[in-house]
């Protein structure tokens, strides 16, 4: 039977792009991605088998995209993040699945070439970072089961959590909805109208009797607040690594800024350690 880097070079003529054998398990495959503006990008892409039926990818030499940006999903060997594997099957177990990869691959690229222009992800459409995805889907569930305005507000990054002592308070925008006991991951206020909008006899249904949305509304607020977590741990885990400078708002770049500034103002500490205005100085950044 064919390897997975057999089969995606099998199909490589269909999207009018070649394939170079470089070893057992790998090929590179030459092609060029034309793009809405009427532009023909080249690409040499380098494939290499990984397992039994999985393929990593990333561009031979770094000249379309960056050797690494978390960013723009790709990895700090250069390999790109296509697809997370909890939630989604990128086997390459035959040629209809060789195709399913390369479309992948040509929807990546084409987001890639958005990304060039819009200094940033064009789309909601993506996986945290690391294991913050985790929780990313854990929330995305809970939402769901939670009713469509709860969905959207989350699709749309409007829900953020914060801790306030003993509890964690859910926001969406601007207005508090609901608040979970930090220690029991419990909802404060069981008695409260489902947050769902469901009705009986009697009015709105209360939140402790209203199915499983109780344990929903507390598992979406300890989710994202793991969430966040996650992610931050994820860019502290780069914090010494150099952005790339292609997107705009990075944390790498925030990180660069904060030990820039701290570096400065010890520089300016040491030099006039009782000067009134060395703060001023310094550089300001957001927290």
């Amino acid at each position: 039977m064919p390897t997975a880097v057999e089969f995606i070079a099998a199909v490589a003529p269909a999207y009018n792009a070649t394939a170079e054998p470089i070893s057992t398990i790998g090929v590179i495959l030459r092609f060029g991605l034309t793009i809405s503006d009427g532009r023909t990008i080249p690409y040499e892409i380098e494939v290499e088998q990984v397992g039994g039926r999985r393929a990593t990818a990333k561009e031979r030499e770094p000249i379309n995209l960056p050797q690494f940006c978390p960013q723009r999903h790709i990895n700090y060997d250069g390999s790109f993040c296509l697809y997370w594997r909890e939630v989604s099957d990128l086997d390459i177990t035959d040629e209809k699945t060789a195709h399913t990869w390369w479309k992948t691959l040509w929807k990546f690229l084409t987001l890639q070439a958005r990304v060039k222009k819009a200094r940033r992800w064009p789309n909601e459409n993506e996986w945290a970072h690391g294991t913050a995805a985790v929780h990313q889907h854990r929330a995305e569930l809970a939402a769901h089961k939670l009713g469509g305005r709860y969905e959207v507000a989350l699709r749309e990054r409007r829900l953020s959590v914060v801790r306030n002592r003993r509890v964690l308070q859910l926001f969406k925008d601007k207005r508090h909805l609901y608040s979970v006991w930090f220690d029991s991951k419990k909802v404060v206020n069981l008695k409260q109208r489902c947050l769902c909008g469901t009705t009986g006899k009697k009015g709105g249904k209360r939140l402790r009797r209203c199915g499983s949305h109780a344990s929903d509304a507390s598992q979406l607020v300890a989710a994202l607040f793991l969430w966040e977590v996650e992610e931050k741990a994820f860019w502290d885990s780069f914090r010494d690594k150099q952005c790339c400078g292609t997107c705009d708002n990075c944390p790498l770049q925030l990180s660069v800024v904060r030990s820039s500034c701290a570096n400065l103002a010890l520089l300016e500490t040491r030099g006039r350690p009782n000067d009134p205005t060395i703060r001023k100085n310094t550089c300001d950044y957001p927290d």
